[in-house]
């Protein structure tokens, strides 16, 4: 797997949906035996893309994560917010404050 050359890190979005964490096992199966990429030293990690925080869907993301040692480098809220800055040509950086 030639994902990895040169390569300091890996950072892996996935939404907390079923589908996304099944397709993310694989990616991550692949990565780690396939690719040979360290968990340590935050060689891997994942990014919980479009998150509500208080659901079921989250929480089993969490703990499909937990249970193979990779950290959340990142949470990335569900909000219109990125919805507003796609219609606005903006990255959701470039929105007012008053608007996120």
């Amino acid at each position: 797997m030639k994902i990895r050359v040169g390569a300091h890190a890996i950072l892996v979005p996935v939404l907390p949906s079923d589908m996304d964490i099944h397709a993310v096992s694989q990616l991550v199966a692949d990565l780690l035996l396939v690719a040979k990429v360290s968990r340590r030293m935050g060689r891997l990690g994942v990014i919980a893309n479009r998150v509500r925080e208080n659901t079921v869907a989250y929480r089993r993301l969490i703990r499909f994560l937990e249970s193979l040692n990779i950290p959340v480098v990142g949470i990335l809220r569900d909000s219109q917010n990125y919805v507003h800055a796609v219609e606005h040509g903006l990255g959701i950086h470039e929105l007012p404050h008053t608007q996120t």
